[in-house]
């Protein structure tokens, strides 16, 4: 899942100028939540710590 957020969000970054930063988030917005839920239950420390990482950056640029 980590895998396929960050393919969106590449994909949605080089879509060329002009292109907008709410369409990514808003394009991801459900992923987002979904790993969000997985990460909220998964025993594996490695990818709560890396997904972590990935929503924390996609929030702040959503947000921010």
């Amino acid at each position: 899942m980590l895998l396929l957020t960050s393919m969106l969000l590449v994909s949605g970054c080089v879509t060329g100028p002009g292109s907008s930063s709410l369409a990514i988030c808003d394009g991801t917005a459900l992923l987002r939540q979904d790993l969000a839920r997985a990460l909220a239950v998964t025993p594996d420390d490695n990818a709560l710590i890396k997904g972590d990482k990935l929503l924390t950056a996609l929030e702040a640029g959503c947000n921010g």
